[in-house]
């Protein structure tokens, strides 16, 4: 004999199934997305996940600057890792100014020195030139 309990269980039970598959995804049954034909490269950025500026092509016709207006806070930490003292770069450019090149934009300096050879790096900014990284070679 059927008890109500058992009756009721056999009528809810595919209820409970249909419910509990509705409620999780059907992995299997998504398809993978398609490759795209086309790849898209990625913005370059500064770093900092910003769009860097655009770049000036050329440098201009009055030549290299002979002195910078503001150190960037990147040539800061690179002449403190690579002990560059601030007048060993402001000495690369002044001097360096007669044979600077124009590259990407921004002027090049290469000057031979104690340490060797110092190169620094000065593009244009908001605040006039700036002084943008210095290695040593």
């Amino acid at each position: 004999m059927l008890s109500s309990k058992k009756v009721a269980l056999m009528l809810l039970a595919p209820l409970a199934t249909v419910l509990a598959l509705s409620a999780t995804p059907a992995l299997a049954a998504t398809p993978a997305p398609a490759a795209s034909p086309v790849s898209v490269a990625p913005a370059a950025t500064d770093g900092w996940g910003l769009p860097n500026p655009p770049r000036v092509n050329n440098c201009g016709d009055d030549g290299a600057p002979g002195a910078i207006d503001v150190l960037s806070q990147h040539v800061q930490d690179r002449m403190n890792e690579r002990d560059i003292t601030r007048d060993e770069l402001d000495k690369a450019i002044r001097i360096g100014a007669r044979t600077a090149q124009c590259v990407n934009g921004n002027w090049r300096y290469t000057l031979g020195m104690d340490g060797g050879w110092l190169t620094v790096v000065v593009g244009l900014g908001n605040g006039g030139w700036v002084a943008i990284t210095a290695w040593w070679n």
